[in-house]
């Protein structure tokens, strides 16, 4: 088997990080659903969303230092954390939606990287 340079390794982890994120937010999703209520799962649901959304703006972010890139502002930044600010309290108030839940879908990135740690632990060649 030929060998795999760091950086196909890296963007291999990155692509399977992004699906256990989908996988850890739609089994939270059903799960919150069936256990708790269709609120909650919409809330666990909107949670994992951001999560990957904040994912794959970090990703970005590490990805394009050290590049001439054009890079964007602080500005961006607090934007983009203001409107998540806004649509989460939308969707707790609105929605009647537990914070809780759409905290722990929130969790679903940190997940999604725990779970490509021990992946990565069993099959190490990957």
């Amino acid at each position: 088997m030929p060998e795999t340079s760091d950086q196909e390794r890296y963007e291999r982890s990155m692509r399977r990080i992004e699906r256990w994120i989908g996988v850890v937010g739609v089994a939270g999703t059903v799960y919150a659903a069936v256990a708790y209520g269709w609120r909650n799962g919409v809330g666990f649901a909107a949670g994992a969303a951001f999560s990957w959304f904040s994912f794959r703006h970090w990703k970005g972010f590490v990805e394009g230092l050290g590049t001439t890139a054009r890079k964007r502002g602080s500005l961006w930044w607090i934007a983009r954390l203001a409107l998540i600010a806004i649509l989460a309290y939308v969707i707790v108030k609105i929605l009647n939606v537990k914070l809780v839940a759409l905290l722990a879908g929130l969790l679903a990135a940190a997940a999604a990287a725990i779970i490509e740690i021990l992946y990565q632990l069993l099959f190490p060649g990957e």
